[in-house]
């Protein structure tokens, strides 16, 4: 029957089980991201770098072509359109998505630091503070003591990104 108090346990403890997963589900999506954009980006900048070949041949002509893909001739229209497609992909990854993790924990900020207590009892606080302990990026501030709650995605993510794209600048000979 479907009123039997053994039935509906069951119903609530299923319902309880699939929530608690999709938290952590969700909390497991964000420590991907996190960790996997320095790799998208680079990837996505990979696609600006172009080789130029033939440039000591006075009787070639000299060939530029994508250091990503050899296939691509970066005086085509065809690179045209993926140095585009790639533009629009630097602002959604490696400048979009920092900016939207950082607005999404700033949410959180009174939580993670709240004013006027000690740096203590705000550990203590935000351990069982409901906002934090739902938040799927929270885990992100948590490391850090609470008035530096931005840091991991601020300093260390755009460290990690700089130190796996900022090379693609500077071309093979040296600079």
């Amino acid at each position: 029957c479907i009123h039997d108090p053994v039935h509906l346990r069951a119903n609530a403890t299923r319902n309880i089980k699939s929530i608690l997963f999709f938290k952590q589900l969700r909390k497991g999506a964000c420590f991907v991201l996190i960790m996997m954009l320095p790799l998208i980006s680079r990837t996505i900048l990979q696609t600006f770098r172009c080789v130029k070949y033939n440039t000591d041949d006075d009787f070639t002509d000299i060939v530029e072509i994508q250091s990503a893909d050899p296939s691509v001739d970066c005086t085509s229209s065809y690179y045209d359109f993926v140095a585009f497609y790639a533009s629009v992909n630097v602002l959604i990854w490696p400048v979009g998505v920092p900016l939207g993790l950082v607005s999404w924990l700033a949410r959180l900020s009174k939580d993670l630091d709240p004013p006027d207590v000690m740096e203590e009892q705000a550990i203590e606080q935000r351990k069982s503070n409901p906002n934090v302990v739902s938040s799927p990026i929270a885990f992100v501030a948590l490391t850090h003591r609470p008035r530096y709650w931005y840091y991991e995605v601020v300093f260390n993510l755009q460290r990690r990104l700089i130190l796996t794209c900022v090379v693609l600048v500077f071309n093979e000979k040296g600079a």
